[in-house]
């Protein structure tokens, strides 16, 4: 994994860490990871997604409209 995949998996997991099991927005989450590393809002859903494809992290999602 790459120092960009790696900076963001270390930044997701502080905060699910502070979140403490607390659901939270994607935009909340994309936004909280964004400012944290400095990398932009689309770099940092790729690599959510690319996290999840490799299971590396469990995303699920509820949606409501």
């Amino acid at each position: 994994m790459g120092k960009e995949k790696s900076e963001i998996f270390s930044a997701i997991g502080m905060i699910s860490k502070a979140s403490e099991g607390k659901l939270l927005r994607l935009d909340e989450l994309v936004e909280q990871v964004s400012r944290r590393t400095g990398y932009s809002r689309e770099k940092v859903l790729e690599t959510i997604y690319f996290l999840n494809k490799r299971n590396m992290l469990d995303i699920r999602i509820k949606i409501h409209y």
